[in-house]
């Protein structure tokens, strides 16, 4: 399959066993890019950092430094990717850009060994992780090793995606995902079930700071610490039901989670998009991706 043009940039896809395809261009058009924790950055003179796990071409990597550049803001995106042929097109790709400011530096592992080297630099935290992950958890394998590799969960489990990217992402950093609804939903449940961890051990800490103050003010300094940078978790802060026609059901879910300290828990976000309507793209869906396709 030849290139895969966009507006600003093109993609090769020669070698990647998953071409460019809708999930990936929905999730690269409406994940957020300049939320305030990287905008501190951005006004400290130190670029963004963001970090696209999965990155298969490199297509979300580069619309997000589309997008940022648009903005005005410099940025450092690092790109994990397992696959040895998708890494020779995202590599390609990522040369290819045409953005000052801007710089790719591509992975050639898993995440969890990207993880492993980067969880003890507490210097190298991301502002943003964005994943298009594998998702059939229990289905038919495909004859293609490769294809099977980047859909199936078998190499990168929901739990383990989780766990690395809260170790990796900064205080109010973003953590965006695009899943099938089920898949969706599940990865909702065990993010909520690890931030109400969070928030009881918060409550729990500051009862025990109550009542240790009350009993002893001399002790105020040590209590206050005990339920702090440690309880940060995910909080869920927009889920975005996507629906190709308006009398299909839901198809996808894009999710979008903050961490933060559950005393900063953001308000959710409900939306809804619908990509087809009478035979025709919607306002909505053309608005979203509109900076990106040829047609928009």
């Amino acid at each position: 399959m030849g290139a895969f043009r966009f507006k600003q940039f093109e993609v090769v896809q020669e070698h990647s066993a998953m071409k460019v395809n809708t999930d990936a261009v929905l999730l690269g058009a409406w994940m957020s890019v300049g939320g305030a924790a990287c905008d501190g950055n951005d006004a400290a003179g130190i670029p963004l950092r963001a970090l696209d796990i999965g990155t298969g071409t490199g297509v979300i990597a580069l619309m997000a430094a589309q997008r940022l550049a648009q903005a005005g803001l410099a940025a450092h995106i690092d790109a994990v990717e397992i696959d040895e042929g998708a890494c020779k097109d995202a590599a390609a790709n990522f040369t290819a850009a045409p953005w000052e400011g801007i710089t790719f530096h591509l992975h050639g592992k898993s995440l969890q060994e990207f993880a492993g080297e980067m969880v003890a630099d507490s210097a190298a935290k991301f502002n943003l992780i964005v994943s298009n992950p594998p998702y059939f958890i229990s289905s038919l394998k495909n004859d293609s090793a490769a294809k099977t590799m980047a859909r199936h969960t078998d190499t990168l489990s929901q739990r383990e995606l989780l766990f690395h990217s809260i170790a990796l992402l900064a205080e109010g950093g973003i953590f965006a995902v695009i899943l099938p609804v089920a898949e969706g939903e599940e990865l909702l449940r065990k993010v909520e079930f690890m931030a109400q961890a969070a928030v009881n051990h918060c409550e729990t800490a500051t009862i025990h700071c109550e009542a240790t103050v009350n009993k002893e003010a001399g002790d105020i300094q040590n209590t206050q610490n005990t339920g702090d940078a440690g309880q940060l978790a995910l909080f869920p802060s927009r889920i975005c039901y996507v629906h190709t026609t308006e009398r299909k059901p839901a198809k996808r879910l894009m999710l979008e989670f903050v961490k933060c300290h559950p005393t900063a828990r953001p308000a959710l976000q409900r939306e809804q998009l619908v990509m087809m309507s009478g035979g025709v793209y919607t306002q909505e869906y053309t608005s979203l991706v509109g900076d990106f396709y040829l047609w928009g």
